[in-house]
């Protein structure tokens, strides 16, 4: 099953898959958000005249946004996450009712799958195959 450990920057518990899963999330919205926020800052400021109290005010009204794409972001984020431990579970359960209790491999190669993509497709196979080897043939 998944190891647990504490991520240095949060301080939250989390398994290693599911670490992985937020550590995509977060690299791939970083490399969206981050340079389109930055770039508009920047604009803001190139913008301002001298008067420091629009300066003062084109800087709150980024950090606003920052602060209201962050929460959007971190919101998705466990809206991700939860679909992956759903669809794990989805999995789990219904594979334990057609082909019976699964091997360590078999639990370990569900347990540890970050992609929902992936899970999606296992979870549409479940009915169309007979047995743990068939659905997950490299565990």
């Amino acid at each position: 099953m998944a190891h647990w450990r504490i991520t240095r920057d949060a301080g939250i518990e989390l398994p290693e898959a599911d670490r992985a899963v937020l550590e995509s999330l977060v690299r791939d919205e970083v490399l969206a958000t981050c340079p389109r926020a930055l770039t508009q800052m920047a604009e803001r400021v190139a913008r301002s005249d001298d008067d420091g109290v629009r300066l003062a005010s084109d800087y709150d009204a980024a950090v606003r946004q920052v602060r209201e794409a962050s929460e959007a972001f971190w919101h998705k984020c466990g809206e991700t996450l939860g679909r992956v431990q759903w669809l794990r579970g989805f999995v789990l359960r219904v594979g334990c009712k057609r082909f019976g209790p699964p091997t360590a491999a078999h639990e370990a190669a569900v347990a540890t799958e970050t992609d929902l993509t992936q899970l999606r497709e296992l979870s549409d196979r479940l009915l169309d195959v007979a047995t743990w080897d068939e659905l997950l043939p490299d565990a």
